[in-house]
């Protein structure tokens, strides 16, 4: 026989698995709460990230020639990214 207990940690498991999402790429945590997680989730998916997640997926499975991995995923989503290089040059490594 199961305890209330039971079914509600049953439900939430159940619950857990439909809201959170199946791709690692997520602003979502495991410590996260339900209605934290769904609302994270539900904004990911808006703004599209089944797309990056599928570009992500090839991505791994093919190292660009010159083996920068982000710069390619850059180059793939059109983002230019503009910096002084000075200024990263004082950033403490």
């Amino acid at each position: 026989m199961f305890s209330v207990n039971d079914l509600t940690t049953r439900s939430y498991n159940k619950l857990n698995r439909v809201l959170r999402p199946k791709s690692n790429l997520s602003y979502a945590t495991p410590d996260d709460s339900l209605p934290r997680a769904a609302m994270i989730n539900a904004v990911e998916r808006f703004f599209g990230i089944s797309e990056i997640t599928r570009m992500f997926e090839e991505l791994k499975g093919e190292m660009p020639v010159d083996g920068d991995f982000w710069g390619e995923g850059f180059r793939r989503l059109n983002i230019r990214l503009d910096y002084d290089e000075r200024q990263l040059a004082k950033v403490p490594k």
